[in-house]
Parts: C-alpha cells; structure tokens; sequence
C-alpha cells in the first residue's frame, strides 16, 4: 500500500497488479532535497577518509597489500591472476583464486593513473557507499514514494554494521557487495513489473558483479534475491522464470571465477575452515569463544550467579545476543523493525506490499536467529550457510531488512508519526558515529611497501595449500635460499622471479631432488633446461623437482590447470552467447533502415572488441614489437627496438630482445671500427639472431668468447645481424645496403633448410632490374593490386586478423577456388608446395625433381659471393641441421609437421648446399657431425626447431675451430697467443 503524502490517504498507484505490462505509476517524482540530505549525512559518516592514511582495521592492510600484488601481476601480463608468488614469506598463495576479485579489477584503472592504492580504496568505498545509498532509495521509492523512501534510506545509510566493515573490519569487497543488494532488489523489481529486456540484463550484470564483489555475501544473497522474486511475483509466473534466468547466466559468466575455487578448494585448507570455523563466531561464541565458555565467564563475571541457579544463565546470554545485534544493525533500525512487525500484522487491508514486508520481516528474524548458536544444526543442515565462515556477516541482511521495514512507520497514527521518525533517525544518527574511528591520526601505507610486503593477508591460513604447514609455523622472513636439498648443498643463482614465475640456475655434484622454497599448487610447472619436468609436493608442502648433475637451468612457472581452462571457456562461451542474443533482439525490434544500420554498428562494434580482447589475451606480436617493413628489405629490426619472444606454441621462456642503433642484436657497434679489432659479421635467421634465448647463451656471442680467449691481444668482435625469416637474398641485400658499412673483416652467412623455401618466396617478391639487378624486396609495390595492399594494411596493424582471420580466410580460398600450378623454374618444372611449406627440403617425397627448389638459394649465394670478392671480404657458408636430421628424439613435435619421431633424417639438403658454395669456390663449415657426435641433450627445444644454449655452444665451438684451423686465409693473427 503506498501512501499519497498530498492527499493524506492511502493509495495503490499499482492498484490492479505489479505486473501488468504499462500500469502507470504515479508515484511523486525524486525529491532532491531528500537525496541532498542523505548526501551531507553519507560524507559526514566518510570523513575520516580524507584523513591522511587509513584507520588500522582487522583485514584492511591485508587487502592493501593483495591489491598492490594483484595490480602487479596484471602489469606482468596475467589479467587472471591466480598465484601472489611473494606473500607468505615468499612461499606464495593461491589467494587470488579464491578471494573476491571486483574492487581489484575496478582499482586498475586508478593505479594507471599512478594513484596510491590506499587512496583508490577510498574511492571505491566511498562510491560504493553512495551508490549504495541511492539505489536504496530508488528501490524503497518504486515500492512506496519519495518520502517513504528517505526515511528507509536514512535507516538504512546510518546502520552501524556499513561503517564497522569500513573502520573495523576493513572487509571492503562486502561493503561492495552489500552496496549492489539495493540495486539488484530495484532491478529484480523493475523487470518484473515491466519485462522490459534492459532490466534482465541490468540484474544479470549486477549479479555477475556480486559473485566478483564478495561469493560469501554472494551465497546468501542469490537465495534471498530468488525468494523476493517469488513472493513480488506470486500472480505471474512467467516474468518469475525471466528473474530465475538470469541466476544460471550470471554463474555461466562467473564460472572463470568460482568454478576453479569450488574443484580445487580440497587443495587448501579452506574446506576444514568451511567445516567448523562458524560455530566459534556465532554473536555469543565470538566473543566467549564456544557457548560453554560463555557460560563459565558468565559465572565469572557475576559471582552471584552459582551453579544452582542455571536458570539465570540463558537469560543472560539472551541479553548479550540482543546487545550485540542492535550494536551491528542499530538501536533505532531494530526499534523501526519491531515497530513495522506491529504495524504490519495489524494492518490486514489490501496491500499490495504486504507480502513484501511479511519478506522481510521474516528474513530480518532468520537473519538474526542464523546468527546465533541455537541455530547450529541449521548451519550444519545448509550447505550454503558454512561457507559464510562467520554468522555475524548476516547483519548486513539484517541492517537491510531492518531499514525497508522502517519505511511502514509512514503508517503510523500522524499525531506522533514525525516525532517517532524524528526521534529514531536522531537516535541512528547520533548512535551511529560510535561506529567511527576515535583516533585522529593513521598509519600510512605507500605502494612500495605494499608490493614489498610479504606477509600471509590471511589471518587464519585458509588460503594455504594443504600440503602447507600451519600459518604459525611459516617463519616471519623469507628464506636466504632459493632451493636446497636435504643432504649437501646447493649452488643456486637467481636469474628471474616473477608474480608467478621463477627462474634460477643451479649447480649440483650429482643428480638429486631439489626443494624450492615455494609452496606446492596444481598449476606449477617444472622445466629443466626448458625441458618440461614433473613437480609434485615435499613433505613441507614446497615444490620438489629433480635437476641432474651439473649445471642446470630451473624454471617454475604457474599456469592455468585444465579446470581452470575450462571454467574460463565456459565464461567465453555464454559472454558469446549473450552477445548473439542481444544482436538478435535489438534486430527484431527495429525497421529494415534502422536495421541496416543497427547491423553496421553491431559488426562495428564486434570487430573492435574482438580486436581489443585479442591484443587484451596475445598481446603484440613479437613481429610488430620487434620489426617494421621495408621497401628495400621486406622486413627490418626496429632500431633500438627493446622487445621480449615467447613462442606460443611451445614451452620455451620469455626472453628479452634488444636491437642496436643500426639494427644489430647485442650492444652497439663503433662505426667507424678501431684499429685493433677484427670483426665477423654473422647474417642468418632467427637462428642466429638466437630470439629463443638471452644473448649470452647464443652462439655468435659464445663464439666471440671464444676467440677472444685465443687472441687476447686483438680485439674480436662478432656482430650479430642476423634477423628472424631471412634467407640469401635478404642477406644480399643487408650486406649490401647496411653490412657493410659496419666494415667486416670476415662475413659468415648461417645455412638451413628453411632457407629454401624463404629464398623462393622473396624472389618472387623481388624488383628485379632488367640487367639482373635485385633492387628491392617488398610485399607492396606499385603494380600490387589493391586487395593485396589492403591485406597488408590490415595485417600490418590488426592482430584479429594478423593472428586468426587471415588463416581462415585463406583456408576458405584454398577450398573454394581451384588450385592453381605451383610456381615454375626457368626449366619450367614444378615442385612441392614451397608458399606454405618451409621445410619443403627436408621432405622425402618433393615432386618431381628435388633439384628445382635449388634454383634461387644458388641465384642468391652467387650475389652474395660476388658482393663479398668485390670488397675482398671473406664469405664463410656455415651449415647447421634441423633436430630431427641429429636423432631421432629431438624435436618431440615434428609430428605435427609429418615427421616421424624416432627417426634420423638424412642431410641431403646440407649436402646440396655445401655442395653449390664449393661451385663457386666458397669455403663451408658443416656442424651435422659436431651436433650427432655431442654427448648434450637437448640441443634444439622440444616443440621448436632452434637451438637450446647446449646446442648454440656446440655450434659456435664448430664454427670456431674452423676458423682457427684457418686462420691465415682470413686474416686472423698466424699464431694462436695463448
């Protein structure tokens, strides 16, 4: 029944039903002076936060320090971060998959802004708190009015339960979450008066935002939600099923968030916390500890109070329970509350909120009897109820309750009703700043300290794996030691530690186990010199891997288990659902004009979200960050470009890749070149500019050592030039127009198999002049047809279709178009399919003449030999294998490229190339003996095709030997100074 304050009589603007589909509400319009009122009181119940600091609480640092954490493990590149690698002493926790995640992700965008995490606390409470306010305002006036909804909204801001979880709690993602309960009520409210299709997807986002805010508060909150649903919709119970739509999409859209935390909470201590951590902290066990004890320090207190006289006992536990409920909820809320039930039960009329209020009169006594140990077998009964963890958290319904119900005091008889409204909301007002924080100064925090900060942010342990010693247990500073073994020691060197990442070299005297001090969690994986090894648990609970004799490198990263995998495709799947969904309606409900341009929009709109979440989930490529294109050399380094490479479909590492100012990997070149020093220029691939690994491991460096260790009176300098995807041509050229003005003494240009196929493909790109001249090497050039240079437009700046759609779109050609012949030699003799297959020479079955694809890789080795004699510059061609040509376990995927594992393949590709540079007269280095004979495993990733530093080692020792066997024909000192 609302009630017309203008005519001074009850009215039903909602007279007929809620739900009929345009009822009309004449409800009076919002008053802002109401809300100017409820603003003043909110900021002047806020003001300690624009004090310095913030007020010492029993979680808030806590939160502090997992927002700093999960802020930089979101700078680190893990927008679902899982794994804080730091807190615990340094042992880490699985906190993030586990504790609320909403404010963490709305501080991001503060913390960009380099605002203090402390600060951007406070403006997330302090929004949440108004927000709070405001929609319940809203929903009290959708059911009553204006006036009605102030009152309510006045009980409502100043119940002391909001201001103890900000001071004394510091448990800020429930007061988020409490802060979306009015909303979802006005929400639920609004859908199922008017069905309009924005409300169910306003209450299915606010849901989804609930679930993130706080799942504790969450677990109560969905079955409170669904039951006002039925009870405002008993009459039509087709709108009911709309409300109970939205419950299953928003666990559909959350399920990267709770699903993983529900299957792999047996792998923490939460599950003995959820068992019995509420029966100690009902209202009376809280503070006594169990109700036994309260009984005995009852006794205590008041001597008078004998053993035989235990009739006396309940009565006083009865007096503690009311005091510590209308301490949280308020003296004036629970007066307001116990008022409405009189008003309510007296009331008989038809009213059309009745049932509403009958709601929440009995949800304010289930919430207040939950809350106390006589309802231990309830708890025990309801599975929902045990994860809560602490029954006190149910004031946060019941100060909700408490406060819709204070709207009925409108009802009462108008001679006291502003004098009884007036005396309860100065009694909440005046009652409610005991709730603020008596101290004038507070501790300070700043974002170093907190990213520093190493401690458990779990007061209880719960978040400890449970393999895991007791919280107590941890030592209060991190170890000194990044691994250790149980008998003798241990060498170790850190190399890199990450939020969820640890890399480190170790050094041992014979194969062992090795526990690093790391705590143990599904999801941590082990590689021994990027060798995918199994980890499993010590009887510390840290992570245990075993490391052979010698020297090894360690990595420990933490990845994402299958369940975790699965839980995050089923968000994609319903967020896609969704989205097709809301295209399809907005269609449907438009004309054929708007519709074409509603069309328009929505593809506009999905291509740039899709564009936006690929760069979100791959990032740049390495090709974009690291190269730009050239309209001489196709592609070149970005100068002084500063980048990092992880193959994606492989387990290698991140590494870091610098170029110099003139284009070259490592540090920069003296132009023009001293004296004393003799220069190798390296051209190659990504072989040889060795983007798998740091630059010390790679062979042009290691090979620079190495001669410097056998000349130490002249200066060596090998320069690596090389550059991922070239072959001879782009060699060609390079020397050409850049190599060599770094003047060289001596150029060695690195050979493989992929050479074939890249040589094909850039000399069809080549501008070849008509005297044979190659001028330059470019995908545009101004005969390219346009969709060839819109192609490369797109490509050059889109990843969405750098990295998927041109895939696919070429798959759709190949299947729709007919094939046309394969490119010919001057013989006019075709061959394999060189365009898509770059490793067409080591394949066994070439058609028909194996010869043919030889044609370019001998057109670019005469122009590169030719520009070298020009110069009088020695050429050097270095031959290096292909894994599956050293054994047969190397390069565990060449299955995927149709190689068998566990066979050798023959070196007939190495062979021919070796066998046109003695042709023209050029001297050849061949490593295929020096990689078989190696005693070193692996020498070549297992799921790529470079070279692991073991291998890189072996090559550069190859190539040195050679050139000091001869060293006269290239102009290195005759004698070897030792």
């Amino acid at each position: 029944m609302l009630y017309d304050w203008k005519s001074n009589r009850q009215s039903t603007p909602m007279e007929k039903s809620h739900f009929k589909k345009n009822p009309g509400i004449r409800s009076p319009n919002i008053n802002l002076t109401h809300l100017a009122i409820l603003l003043v009181v909110a900021l002047a119940l806020l003001s300690p936060l624009l004090l310095p600091g913030f007020p010492q609480t029993h979680d808030g640092d806590q939160h502090f320090v997992r927002t700093a954490h999960f802020f930089h493990a979101v700078k680190e590149g893990n927008l679902l971060p899982s794994w804080a690698g730091t807190l615990n002493s340094g042992f880490g926790s699985p906190v993030f998959l586990y504790n609320w995640l909403l404010l963490y992700y709305l501080s991001i965008p503060f913390l960009l802004l380099n605002i203090p995490v402390v600060s951007t606390i406070k403006l997330l409470i302090t929004a949440s708190f108004f927000l709070s306010v405001l929609g319940f305002f809203l929903w009290v006036k959708f059911l009553y009015n204006s006036r009605s909804a102030f009152v309510a909204s006045l009980f409502y801001l100043t119940s002391p339960y909001h201001l103890y979880n900000i001071y004394t709690r510091g448990a800020f993602g429930e007061v988020m979450a409490l802060s979306l309960l009015p909303w979802l009520f006005f929400s639920i409210s609004r859908q199922l008066f008017s069905g309009v299709f924005k409300y169910f997807l306003a209450t299915t986002a606010l849901l989804v935002m609930l679930i993130l805010a706080h799942n504790p508060t969450a677990l109560v909150a969905i079955p409170l939600l669904a039951a006002y649903s039925l009870v405002l919709s008993w009459k039509s119970r087709e709108k009911t099923v709309h409300v109970f739509l939205t419950i299953p999409l928003a666990l559909f859209l959350t399920a990267f968030f709770w699903l993983p935390a529900a299957v792999e909470m047996p792998y923490t201590k939460l599950p003995q916390a959820v068992a019995s951590l509420y029966e100690s902290h009902f209202l009376e066990a809280d503070r006594f500890g169990t109700p036994q004890k309260a009984t005995e320090l009852t006794i205590t207190t008041f001597p008078q109070l004998s053993p035989t006289k235990p009739f006396l006992l309940p009565l006083f536990r009865i007096t503690y329970i009311l005091f510590s409920l209308v301490s949280a909820v308020g003296i004036a809320q629970v007066a307001a509350a116990t008022i409405a039930i009189f008003i309510v039960t007296k009331n008989r009329n038809n009213n059309q909120n009745r049932k509403v209020e009958l709601f929440f009169i009995a949800t304010f006594i289930i919430a207040f009897f939950l809350a106390t140990s006589p309802s231990a077998p309830i708890w025990r009964l309801i599975p929902i109820l045990p994860p809560l963890l602490y029954p006190w958290r149910l004031h946060g319904i019941a100060s909700l309750a408490a406060a819709l119900l204070s709207a009925t005091l409108i009802r009462t008889p108008r001679k006291t009703r502003v004098a009884l409204i007036a005396l309860l909301a100065a009694t909440a007002i005046l009652l409610v700043t005991r709730a603020l924080p008596a101290q004038k100064t507070f501790p300070t925090f700043t974002d170093a300290s907190l990213v520093r900060s190493q401690e458990s942010t779990d007061s209880t342990g719960v978040y400890l794996p449970r393999w895991a010693p007791a919280l107590s247990d941890l030592p209060s500073q991190p170890p000194q030691d990044i691994a250790f073994v149980k008998d003798g020691k241990l060498e170790t060197l850190l190399m890199e530690r990450g939020v969820s990442r640890l890399r480190f070299r170790v050094k041992s005297k014979k194969a062992t186990e090795i526990i690093v001090n790391t705590f143990f969690f599904p999801g941590w994986e082990g590689f021994i010199d990027r060798i995918p090894t199994q980890v499993s648990p010590s009887g510390q609970g840290n992570i245990a891997i075993s490391i052979p004799e010698g020297e090894t490198e360690v990595e420990l990263r933490f990845t994402k288990t299958e369940i975790r995998k699965t839980a995050i495709a089923v968000t994609n799947l319903t967020l896609l659902a969704l989205g097709i969904g809301v295209i399809f309606r907005v269609l449907s409900r438009v004309n054929n004009k708007k519709r074409l341009g509603a069309v328009l929009m929505l593809i506009l709109t999905t291509i740039l979200g899709s564009e936006a979440a690929t760069r979100l989930v791959i990032g740049d490529s390495f090709a974009t960050t690291c190269f730009k294109r050239d309209q001489i050399l196709h592609h070149i380094p970005k100068l002084n470009g500063t980048c990092s490479y992880s193959d994606p479909h492989s387990s290698e590492a991140k590494v870091n890749v610098r170029f110099s100012s003139v284009g070259t990997r490592g540090e920069e070149i003296t132009i023009p070149k001293p004296l004393d020093t003799y220069r190798i220029l390296l051209l190659g691939d990504s072989t040889t500019a060795a983007i798998n690994v740091n630059y010390e491991d790679a062979f042009g460096e290691k090979l620079e050592r190495l001669l410097q260790l056998t000349f130490p009176n002249k200066t060596i300098e090998v320069v690596n030039a090389g550059v991922p995807s070239y072959s001879g041509l782009l060699e060609y050229l390079y020397l050409r127009e850049r190599g060599l003005t770094l003047e060289p003494d001596l150029v060695i240009t690195n050979f493989n198999s992929t050479d074939v196929h890249d040589d094909a493909r850039y000399f069809h790109l080549a501008n070849i002049a008509p005297d044979g001249t190659v001028l330059t090497v470019s995908e545009i050039t101004p005969d390219t047809p346009l969709i060839k240079k819109l192609h490369w437009a797109i490509f050059n700046r889109s990843r969405l279709y750098g990295h998927h759609l041109q895939f696919w779109l070429i798959g759709l050609k190949d299947r729709l178009l007919p094939q046309k012949p394969l490119v010919q030699t001057t013989e006019k003799t075709e061959f394999g399919q060189y365009e898509a297959d770059f490793l067409v020479a080591l394949r066994e079955d070439v058609r028909p003449n194996y010869q043919a694809i030889w044609h370019w890789p001998r057109k670019s080795l005469k122009l590169l030999h030719a520009l070298t004699k020009k110069h009088n510059i020695p050429l050097v061609i270095s031959l290096f294998p292909f894994p599956l040509q050293v054994n047969g376990r190397e390069w565990i995927s060449r299955e995927r490229m149709g190689f068998e594992l566990g066979k050798t393949y023959s070196t007939r590709d190495l062979e021919m190339m070796e066998s046109l540079a003695k042709e023209e007269g050029i001297p050849v280095v061949n490593s295929v003996e020096a990689f078989r004979n190696s005693q070193e495993f692996p020498l070549f990733f297992p799921e790529d095709i470079h070279f692991t530093p073991a291998g890189h080692a072996v090559f550069a020792q190859t190539i040195a030997t050679y050139l000091l066997e001869h060293r006269r024909q290239l102009g290195l000192p005759p004698t070897p100074q030792l």
